[in-house]
């Protein structure tokens, strides 16, 4: 992403913003950023814990997902004291639906919209760049409406189509 600094003769500000390749080491982090969002929906400790046991991000998913190298994440500070602020899961799928390639995103988590839709731009982009003829979102309605830039259509509940090269069909 971009980096940017403003300087006065005071203060110094810098603010730091990557997108990077989600490695081993960042499923904690990733744990961490979806317990908190379901707390602050009110949920209490338990109920988190019995909601990760079902969820996309429960560790055996994450590691599966972080060892294809195809899952993103923004974040914001400098390596070692970032904060996460979205990231996807994804792989790719040889064969799907006639397609020789196409990209499935299981998994955008995200509060902010602005940093889902900078990193759904990634995932399509790279889906573009390596000659994958789509890519496939599991998204709620709420971020899908807001995904606009991107011609796409729904095949199923929460799963929505995005033509990434000039295929017919």
């Amino acid at each position: 992403m971009q980096d940017w600094t403003i300087d006065d003769d005071v203060n110094s500000l810098v603010e730091v913003v990557n997108i990077k390749v989600l490695r081993d080491v960042d499923v904690p982090h990733i744990l961490d950023f979806e317990r908190q969002k379901l707390k602050s929906r009110g949920l209490s400790e338990p109920e988190v814990e019995l909601n990760s046991w079902e969820s996309s991000w429960r560790t055996e998913s994450l590691d599966f997902y972080l060892g294809s190298g195809w899952s993103f994440a923004k974040w914001q500070g400098v390596e070692g004291e970032s904060t996460l602020l979205a990231y996807f899961l994804a792989q790719p799928l040889l064969f799907f639906r006639s397609m020789t390639q196409t990209l499935w995103i299981e998994r955008l988590g995200y509060v902010q919209l602005e940093h889902a839709k900078d990193l759904f731009d990634v995932a399509f982009r790279l889906s573009r760049e390596k000659h994958l003829q789509k890519l496939i979102l599991k998204g709620e309605n709420d971020l899908i409406q807001h995904l606009t830039d991107w011609e796409f259509s729904k095949i199923g509940e929460q799963m929505y189509e995005f033509k990434t090269s000039k295929i017919r069909g």
